[in-house]
Protein backbone atom coordinates (compact mmCIF):
# COMPACT_ATOMS: atom_id res chain seq x y z
CA UNK A 1 0.00 0.00 0.00
CA UNK A 2 1.04 3.64 -0.26
CA UNK A 3 3.46 4.93 2.38
CA UNK A 4 1.59 8.25 2.54
CA UNK A 5 -1.84 8.25 4.14
CA UNK A 6 -4.29 8.82 1.24
CA UNK A 7 -5.94 12.24 1.32
CA UNK A 8 -7.64 11.99 -2.06
CA UNK A 9 -10.20 9.28 -2.70
CA UNK A 10 -10.50 9.61 -6.48
CA UNK A 11 -8.11 11.26 -8.92
CA UNK A 12 -9.30 11.79 -12.51
CA UNK A 13 -6.50 12.09 -15.03
CA UNK A 14 -7.54 13.49 -18.39
CA UNK A 15 -10.38 15.64 -17.08
CA UNK A 16 -9.77 18.28 -19.76
CA UNK A 17 -10.53 15.76 -22.51
CA UNK A 18 -13.98 14.90 -23.82
CA UNK A 19 -14.67 11.74 -21.79
CA UNK A 20 -12.68 12.85 -18.76
CA UNK A 21 -14.82 15.98 -18.52
CA UNK A 22 -17.98 13.85 -18.50
CA UNK A 23 -16.53 11.69 -15.72
CA UNK A 24 -15.76 14.79 -13.67
CA UNK A 25 -19.27 16.10 -14.28
CA UNK A 26 -20.84 12.85 -13.07
CA UNK A 27 -18.67 12.58 -9.95
CA UNK A 28 -19.14 16.25 -9.05
CA UNK A 29 -22.92 15.82 -9.01
CA UNK A 30 -23.02 12.34 -7.49
CA UNK A 31 -25.49 11.79 -4.60
CA UNK A 32 -22.59 10.45 -2.50
CA UNK A 33 -20.33 13.41 -3.29
CA UNK A 34 -20.07 14.23 0.41
CA UNK A 35 -18.55 10.79 1.05
CA UNK A 36 -15.41 11.10 -1.08
CA UNK A 37 -12.70 13.61 -1.92
CA UNK A 38 -11.97 14.37 -5.55
CA UNK A 39 -9.00 15.65 -7.55
CA UNK A 40 -8.14 16.16 -11.21
CA UNK A 41 -4.69 16.19 -12.79
CA UNK A 42 -3.13 17.58 -15.92
CA UNK A 43 -0.33 19.72 -17.32
CA UNK A 44 -2.05 23.09 -16.98
CA UNK A 45 -3.49 24.23 -13.66
CA UNK A 46 -5.32 27.02 -15.45
CA UNK A 47 -7.11 24.59 -17.76
CA UNK A 48 -7.90 22.29 -14.84
CA UNK A 49 -9.46 25.18 -12.92
CA UNK A 50 -11.47 26.17 -15.97
CA UNK A 51 -12.83 22.64 -16.36
CA UNK A 52 -13.57 22.31 -12.64
CA UNK A 53 -15.56 25.56 -12.74
CA UNK A 54 -17.43 24.60 -15.91
CA UNK A 55 -18.51 21.28 -14.40
CA UNK A 56 -19.54 22.79 -11.05
CA UNK A 57 -16.70 20.99 -9.29
CA UNK A 58 -15.15 24.24 -8.12
CA UNK A 59 -13.63 24.59 -4.67
CA UNK A 60 -14.37 21.00 -3.69
CA UNK A 61 -11.94 19.60 -6.25
CA UNK A 62 -8.17 19.50 -5.74
CA UNK A 63 -5.98 20.36 -8.75
CA UNK A 64 -2.77 18.39 -9.28
CA UNK A 65 -0.17 19.21 -11.92
CA UNK A 66 1.94 16.69 -13.82
CA UNK A 67 4.14 17.66 -16.74
CA UNK A 68 4.78 14.21 -18.17
CA UNK A 69 2.41 11.32 -17.42
CA UNK A 70 4.82 8.91 -19.09
CA UNK A 71 7.54 9.64 -16.52
CA UNK A 72 7.59 6.96 -13.81
CA UNK A 73 8.90 9.25 -11.05
CA UNK A 74 6.28 11.91 -11.76
CA UNK A 75 3.52 9.28 -11.93
CA UNK A 76 4.46 7.83 -8.53
CA UNK A 77 4.59 11.28 -6.95
CA UNK A 78 1.22 12.19 -8.45
CA UNK A 79 -0.66 9.24 -6.96
CA UNK A 80 1.19 8.81 -3.67
CA UNK A 81 -1.72 10.24 -1.65
CA UNK A 82 -4.54 8.75 -3.77
CA UNK A 83 -6.81 5.74 -3.23
CA UNK A 84 -8.31 5.30 -6.71
CA UNK A 85 -7.09 6.61 -10.05
CA UNK A 86 -9.36 7.04 -13.08
CA UNK A 87 -7.44 7.45 -16.32
CA UNK A 88 -9.09 8.88 -19.42
CA UNK A 89 -5.81 9.66 -21.19
CA UNK A 90 -5.31 7.76 -24.40
CA UNK A 91 -3.85 6.27 -26.44
CA UNK A 92 -3.09 4.18 -23.38
CA UNK A 93 -0.26 2.29 -25.06
CA UNK A 94 1.53 5.63 -25.38
CA UNK A 95 0.45 7.42 -22.20
CA UNK A 96 -0.71 4.78 -19.70
CA UNK A 97 2.23 2.51 -18.90
CA UNK A 98 3.96 4.55 -16.20
CA UNK A 99 0.68 5.35 -14.47
CA UNK A 100 -0.60 1.79 -14.21
CA UNK A 101 2.86 0.67 -13.12
CA UNK A 102 2.90 3.25 -10.33
CA UNK A 103 -0.54 2.13 -9.16
CA UNK A 104 0.50 -1.52 -9.07
CA UNK A 105 3.69 -0.65 -7.18
CA UNK A 106 2.04 1.58 -4.56
CA UNK A 107 -1.15 -0.43 -4.07
CA UNK A 108 -3.37 2.27 -5.57
CA UNK A 109 -6.52 1.06 -7.34
CA UNK A 110 -6.73 1.92 -11.03
CA UNK A 111 -9.65 2.22 -13.47
CA UNK A 112 -9.46 3.23 -17.13
CA UNK A 113 -11.57 3.50 -20.27
CA UNK A 114 -9.17 1.83 -22.69
CA UNK A 115 -10.36 -0.26 -25.59
CA UNK A 116 -6.78 -1.23 -26.46
CA UNK A 117 -6.42 -4.98 -26.04
CA UNK A 118 -2.66 -4.70 -26.54
CA UNK A 119 -2.45 -2.32 -23.56
CA UNK A 120 -4.49 -4.65 -21.36
CA UNK A 121 -2.15 -7.49 -22.34
CA UNK A 122 0.77 -5.28 -21.31
CA UNK A 123 -0.84 -4.56 -17.92
CA UNK A 124 -1.40 -8.28 -17.30
CA UNK A 125 2.11 -9.33 -18.29
CA UNK A 126 3.89 -6.54 -16.42
CA UNK A 127 1.77 -5.86 -13.36
CA UNK A 128 -0.78 -8.57 -12.54
CA UNK A 129 1.55 -10.43 -10.15
CA UNK A 130 2.84 -7.23 -8.56
CA UNK A 131 -0.71 -5.97 -8.00
CA UNK A 132 -1.64 -9.15 -6.13
CA UNK A 133 1.26 -8.44 -3.77
CA UNK A 134 0.36 -4.80 -3.11
CA UNK A 135 -3.42 -5.27 -3.19
CA UNK A 136 -3.93 -2.92 -6.13
CA UNK A 137 -7.08 -3.60 -8.14
CA UNK A 138 -6.50 -2.75 -11.80
CA UNK A 139 -9.61 -2.61 -13.98
CA UNK A 140 -9.23 -1.84 -17.67
CA UNK A 141 -12.09 -1.19 -20.11
CA UNK A 142 -14.48 0.19 -17.50
CA UNK A 143 -16.67 2.11 -19.94
CA UNK A 144 -18.57 1.39 -23.15
CA UNK A 145 -15.50 -0.70 -23.83
CA UNK A 146 -16.37 -3.25 -22.37
CA UNK A 147 -18.76 -3.14 -19.39
CA UNK A 148 -22.00 -3.85 -21.30
CA UNK A 149 -20.50 -6.97 -22.91
CA UNK A 150 -18.86 -8.15 -19.71
CA UNK A 151 -21.87 -7.54 -17.46
CA UNK A 152 -24.57 -8.89 -19.79
CA UNK A 153 -22.76 -12.18 -20.41
CA UNK A 154 -21.92 -12.53 -16.70
CA UNK A 155 -25.53 -11.96 -15.64
CA UNK A 156 -26.87 -14.43 -18.20
CA UNK A 157 -24.53 -17.11 -16.88
CA UNK A 158 -25.53 -16.38 -13.28
CA UNK A 159 -29.22 -16.48 -14.23
CA UNK A 160 -28.71 -19.94 -15.71
CA UNK A 161 -26.97 -21.10 -12.55
CA UNK A 162 -29.66 -19.69 -10.28
CA UNK A 163 -32.38 -21.46 -12.27
CA UNK A 164 -30.66 -24.77 -13.04
CA UNK A 165 -28.00 -25.20 -10.35
CA UNK A 166 -24.52 -23.84 -9.65
CA UNK A 167 -22.81 -26.56 -11.70
CA UNK A 168 -24.65 -25.58 -14.89
CA UNK A 169 -22.29 -25.26 -17.85
CA UNK A 170 -22.82 -22.27 -20.12
CA UNK A 171 -21.63 -22.67 -23.69
CA UNK A 172 -22.64 -20.28 -26.48
CA UNK A 173 -23.01 -16.62 -25.47
CA UNK A 174 -24.07 -14.03 -28.06
CA UNK A 175 -24.67 -10.29 -27.71
CA UNK A 176 -26.36 -7.77 -30.01
CA UNK A 177 -25.39 -4.13 -29.48
CA UNK A 178 -27.66 -1.30 -30.64
CA UNK A 179 -26.68 2.36 -30.44
CA UNK A 180 -28.50 5.54 -31.34
CA UNK A 181 -25.41 7.52 -32.37
CA UNK A 182 -21.85 6.57 -33.20
CA UNK A 183 -19.77 9.75 -33.16
CA UNK A 184 -16.18 9.30 -32.06
CA UNK A 185 -14.27 11.73 -29.87
CA UNK A 186 -10.83 13.03 -30.72
CA UNK A 187 -9.29 10.70 -28.16
CA UNK A 188 -10.95 7.68 -29.72
CA UNK A 189 -9.67 8.59 -33.16
CA UNK A 190 -6.17 9.23 -31.76
CA UNK A 191 -6.14 5.68 -30.46
CA UNK A 192 -7.16 4.30 -33.85
CA UNK A 193 -4.49 6.39 -35.60
CA UNK A 194 -1.86 5.29 -33.08
CA UNK A 195 -2.47 1.67 -34.07
CA UNK A 196 -2.68 2.10 -37.85
CA UNK A 197 0.27 4.52 -38.05
CA UNK A 198 2.72 2.14 -36.42
CA UNK A 199 2.56 3.47 -32.85
CA UNK A 200 2.14 -0.11 -31.64
CA UNK A 201 4.80 -2.64 -32.73
CA UNK A 202 3.58 -5.24 -35.22
CA UNK A 203 4.72 -8.16 -33.08
CA UNK A 204 2.48 -6.87 -30.27
CA UNK A 205 -0.53 -6.58 -32.57
CA UNK A 206 0.19 -10.06 -33.96
CA UNK A 207 -0.43 -11.55 -30.51
CA UNK A 208 -3.99 -10.22 -30.63
CA UNK A 209 -4.83 -12.83 -33.27
CA UNK A 210 -5.07 -15.27 -30.36
CA UNK A 211 -8.69 -15.00 -29.11
CA UNK A 212 -7.56 -16.07 -25.64
CA UNK A 213 -4.69 -13.58 -25.41
CA UNK A 214 -6.07 -11.97 -22.22
CA UNK A 215 -7.29 -15.16 -20.56
CA UNK A 216 -5.14 -17.09 -18.04
CA UNK A 217 -6.53 -20.34 -19.49
CA UNK A 218 -7.62 -21.27 -23.00
CA UNK A 219 -10.61 -22.98 -24.54
CA UNK A 220 -11.08 -24.44 -28.00
CA UNK A 221 -14.40 -22.88 -29.01
CA UNK A 222 -14.40 -19.70 -31.08
CA UNK A 223 -16.76 -18.07 -33.59
CA UNK A 224 -15.67 -15.75 -36.39
CA UNK A 225 -17.52 -12.52 -37.31
CA UNK A 226 -20.09 -12.83 -40.08
CA UNK A 227 -21.58 -10.25 -42.42
CA UNK A 228 -25.03 -11.07 -41.06
CA UNK A 229 -25.46 -12.51 -37.57
CA UNK A 230 -28.52 -13.69 -35.64
CA UNK A 231 -29.24 -13.57 -31.92
CA UNK A 232 -30.47 -17.06 -30.96
CA UNK A 233 -34.18 -17.50 -30.20
CA UNK A 234 -34.96 -13.91 -31.23
CA UNK A 235 -35.65 -12.00 -34.45
CA UNK A 236 -32.62 -9.76 -33.92
CA UNK A 237 -30.15 -9.49 -36.82
CA UNK A 238 -26.95 -7.51 -37.19
CA UNK A 239 -23.55 -7.10 -38.74
CA UNK A 240 -19.91 -6.75 -37.78
CA UNK A 241 -19.32 -4.54 -34.74
CA UNK A 242 -15.92 -2.75 -34.82
CA UNK A 243 -15.63 -2.92 -31.04
CA UNK A 244 -16.61 -6.60 -30.98
CA UNK A 245 -13.12 -8.14 -31.01
CA UNK A 246 -11.89 -6.03 -28.09
CA UNK A 247 -15.04 -6.61 -26.06
CA UNK A 248 -14.84 -10.35 -26.75
CA UNK A 249 -11.23 -10.46 -25.51
CA UNK A 250 -12.34 -8.83 -22.25
CA UNK A 251 -15.27 -11.23 -21.77
CA UNK A 252 -12.94 -14.18 -22.34
CA UNK A 253 -10.66 -12.83 -19.62
CA UNK A 254 -13.61 -12.81 -17.21
CA UNK A 255 -14.31 -16.41 -18.23
CA UNK A 256 -10.65 -17.36 -17.79
CA UNK A 257 -10.29 -15.75 -14.37
CA UNK A 258 -13.27 -17.71 -13.06
CA UNK A 259 -12.06 -20.92 -14.74
CA UNK A 260 -8.65 -20.52 -13.12
CA UNK A 261 -10.27 -19.90 -9.75
CA UNK A 262 -12.28 -23.12 -10.19
CA UNK A 263 -9.13 -25.06 -11.05
CA UNK A 264 -7.28 -23.73 -8.02
CA UNK A 265 -10.28 -24.13 -5.71
CA UNK A 266 -12.34 -27.14 -6.89
CA UNK A 267 -14.69 -26.91 -3.89
CA UNK A 268 -16.03 -23.63 -5.25
CA UNK A 269 -15.79 -24.67 -8.89
CA UNK A 270 -19.47 -24.31 -9.66
CA UNK A 271 -20.13 -20.94 -8.08
CA UNK A 272 -18.83 -18.44 -10.63
CA UNK A 273 -17.19 -20.50 -13.39
CA UNK A 274 -18.99 -20.08 -16.70
CA UNK A 275 -18.32 -23.48 -18.24
CA UNK A 276 -15.48 -25.38 -19.89
CA UNK A 277 -16.82 -24.83 -23.41
CA UNK A 278 -17.91 -21.22 -23.03
CA UNK A 279 -17.61 -19.09 -26.17
CA UNK A 280 -18.55 -15.45 -26.74
CA UNK A 281 -19.43 -13.43 -29.82
CA UNK A 282 -21.12 -10.06 -30.41
CA UNK A 283 -22.42 -8.04 -33.31
CA UNK A 284 -24.04 -4.69 -34.03
CA UNK A 285 -27.82 -4.88 -34.20
CA UNK A 286 -29.59 -3.63 -37.32
CA UNK A 287 -33.23 -3.34 -38.38
CA UNK A 288 -32.85 -5.56 -41.45
CA UNK A 289 -30.35 -7.80 -43.20
CA UNK A 290 -29.43 -4.88 -45.47
CA UNK A 291 -28.78 -2.75 -42.41
CA UNK A 292 -26.72 -5.60 -41.00
CA UNK A 293 -24.45 -5.51 -44.04
CA UNK A 294 -23.88 -1.79 -43.50
CA UNK A 295 -23.52 -1.95 -39.72
CA UNK A 296 -19.73 -1.90 -39.67
CA UNK A 297 -19.73 1.64 -41.15
CA UNK A 298 -20.82 3.09 -37.80
CA UNK A 299 -17.85 5.28 -36.82
CA UNK A 300 -17.53 8.90 -37.90
CA UNK A 301 -14.73 11.27 -37.00
CA UNK A 302 -15.24 14.34 -34.88
CA UNK A 303 -15.04 15.85 -31.45
CA UNK A 304 -17.57 13.51 -29.92
CA UNK A 305 -21.37 13.72 -29.83
CA UNK A 306 -23.24 16.95 -29.13
CA UNK A 307 -24.78 17.77 -25.77
CA UNK A 308 -28.18 16.85 -27.20
CA UNK A 309 -26.97 13.41 -28.25
CA UNK A 310 -25.27 12.90 -24.88
CA UNK A 311 -28.56 13.50 -23.09
CA UNK A 312 -31.02 11.98 -25.54
CA UNK A 313 -28.91 9.24 -27.07
CA UNK A 314 -29.03 5.65 -25.86
CA UNK A 315 -27.55 2.23 -26.30
CA UNK A 316 -28.69 -1.28 -25.56
CA UNK A 317 -27.07 -4.68 -25.43
CA UNK A 318 -29.03 -7.93 -25.52
CA UNK A 319 -27.21 -11.12 -24.57
CA UNK A 320 -28.43 -14.69 -24.98
CA UNK A 321 -26.39 -17.41 -23.32
CA UNK A 322 -27.14 -21.09 -23.86
CA UNK A 323 -26.20 -24.11 -21.81
CA UNK A 324 -24.09 -27.02 -22.90
CA UNK A 325 -26.27 -29.99 -23.77
CA UNK A 326 -25.99 -33.61 -22.73
CA UNK A 327 -28.33 -36.55 -22.10
CA UNK A 328 -28.77 -35.20 -18.56
CA UNK A 329 -29.04 -31.54 -19.51
CA UNK A 330 -31.35 -30.34 -22.29
CA UNK A 331 -30.86 -26.97 -23.91
CA UNK A 332 -31.73 -23.89 -21.84
CA UNK A 333 -31.04 -20.21 -22.41
CA UNK A 334 -31.03 -16.95 -20.46
CA UNK A 335 -31.39 -13.43 -21.83
CA UNK A 336 -29.98 -10.24 -20.33
CA UNK A 337 -30.79 -6.76 -21.60
CA UNK A 338 -28.94 -3.63 -20.51
CA UNK A 339 -30.31 -0.24 -21.58
CA UNK A 340 -28.59 3.09 -21.01
CA UNK A 341 -30.36 6.44 -21.14
CA UNK A 342 -27.48 8.34 -22.67
CA UNK A 343 -25.02 7.66 -25.47
CA UNK A 344 -21.85 5.59 -25.11
CA UNK A 345 -19.79 8.49 -23.78
CA UNK A 346 -22.38 9.48 -21.21
CA UNK A 347 -22.73 5.82 -20.25
CA UNK A 348 -18.96 5.53 -19.94
CA UNK A 349 -18.87 8.39 -17.43
CA UNK A 350 -21.42 6.56 -15.28
CA UNK A 351 -19.87 3.10 -15.56
CA UNK A 352 -16.30 4.23 -14.94
CA UNK A 353 -17.26 6.44 -12.01
CA UNK A 354 -19.41 3.81 -10.30
CA UNK A 355 -16.65 1.21 -10.62
CA UNK A 356 -14.13 3.63 -9.12
CA UNK A 357 -16.47 4.49 -6.24
CA UNK A 358 -16.98 0.79 -5.49
CA UNK A 359 -13.24 0.48 -4.80
CA UNK A 360 -13.27 3.04 -1.97
CA UNK A 361 -13.11 1.77 1.64
CA UNK A 362 -16.81 2.50 2.26
CA UNK A 363 -17.92 0.03 -0.41
CA UNK A 364 -14.84 -2.20 -0.61
CA UNK A 365 -16.39 -4.98 1.55
CA UNK A 366 -18.99 -5.56 -1.19
CA UNK A 367 -16.37 -6.52 -3.78
CA UNK A 368 -15.77 -10.10 -4.87
CA UNK A 369 -13.21 -12.31 -3.09
CA UNK A 370 -11.15 -12.18 -6.27
CA UNK A 371 -10.98 -8.38 -6.10
CA UNK A 372 -9.70 -8.47 -2.54
CA UNK A 373 -6.68 -10.44 -3.76
CA UNK A 374 -5.73 -7.62 -6.13
CA UNK A 375 -4.49 -7.98 -9.70
CA UNK A 376 -5.48 -7.03 -13.23
CA UNK A 377 -9.17 -7.88 -13.29
CA UNK A 378 -12.29 -7.20 -15.33
CA UNK A 379 -15.30 -5.16 -14.18
CA UNK A 380 -17.40 -8.22 -13.31
CA UNK A 381 -14.50 -10.19 -11.85
CA UNK A 382 -13.98 -7.36 -9.37
CA UNK A 383 -17.55 -6.23 -8.68
CA UNK A 384 -19.83 -9.13 -9.63
CA UNK A 385 -23.52 -8.27 -9.20
CA UNK A 386 -22.58 -5.10 -7.30
CA UNK A 387 -21.87 -3.57 -10.70
CA UNK A 388 -25.47 -4.17 -11.78
CA UNK A 389 -26.77 -2.63 -8.57
CA UNK A 390 -24.62 0.46 -8.88
CA UNK A 391 -25.57 1.06 -12.52
CA UNK A 392 -29.26 0.68 -11.77
CA UNK A 393 -28.86 2.99 -8.78
CA UNK A 394 -27.48 5.71 -11.06
CA UNK A 395 -30.89 6.07 -12.68
CA UNK A 396 -29.29 5.82 -16.13
CA UNK A 397 -29.38 2.05 -16.58
CA UNK A 398 -32.06 -0.59 -16.72
CA UNK A 399 -30.89 -4.19 -16.39
CA UNK A 400 -33.10 -7.24 -16.85
CA UNK A 401 -32.05 -10.88 -16.83
CA UNK A 402 -34.36 -13.86 -17.18
CA UNK A 403 -34.67 -17.42 -18.39
CA UNK A 404 -36.03 -17.80 -21.92
CA UNK A 405 -39.03 -19.94 -22.73
CA UNK A 406 -37.72 -22.07 -25.60
CA UNK A 407 -38.35 -25.44 -27.13
CA UNK A 408 -35.16 -27.45 -26.47
CA UNK A 409 -35.80 -29.44 -29.65
CA UNK A 410 -36.27 -26.38 -31.86
CA UNK A 411 -32.85 -25.57 -33.28
CA UNK A 412 -33.94 -23.56 -36.32
CA UNK A 413 -33.72 -20.29 -34.39
CA UNK A 414 -30.19 -20.86 -33.08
Amino acid sequence: MTEIEPKIDILVIGATGFTGKLILRYLASHPDRHAFTLAIAGRSLAKLQEVANSENAGEQTTLKQINDITDEVQARKLIADVRVVISAVGPFWRYGKALVGACAELGVHYVDITGETHFIKYCIDQYDFLATKTGAIIINSAGFDSVPSDLSSYLSVQTLKEALGKNTQAKRSTSAVKISDASASGGTMSTVLDVVSGGVPKHILFKLRDPWVLSPVKSVAIRQPQLVSHLPFTSILGGIFPMGPGNSHLVRRSWGLHQLEAIENPEAAGSEAYGDEFEYFEFQQADSWIGALLASLMLVTGQGPSEEVLKNGWFQITNVTETSTSPDQPLHAAKTTIKCAGDGYMGTSVMTSEIALALLPTWYPQLTPMAKQGGVLTPTAALGTVLKERLEGSGRFQVDSEMMDIDPLDRKNR
